[in-house]
């Protein structure tokens, strides 16, 4: 895998985007879905997979 630093060379400096509000919504999204999939780890979070558990809606219960 190829560093950051070499990324960087590649692509040119990356604005990292902050989830501030709704606003920044998409641009965060597509940030984070194109690390996770230069890191080879979008499979594993990529919401809209076959696969991909689903969300709970009921409360976890308590410990015992």
């Amino acid at each position: 895998m190829a560093s950051i630093t070499g990324l960087t060379e590649v692509l040119g400096a990356i604005e990292t985007v902050k989830l501030e509000s709704s606003d920044d919504w998409f641009e965060w999204y597509i940030q984070c879905k194109y690390q996770a999939r230069w890191r080879g780890i979008w499979s594993t979070m990529d919401p809209d997979a076959p696969d991909s558990d689903a969300v709970s809606t009921q409360a976890p219960l308590p410990p015992t």
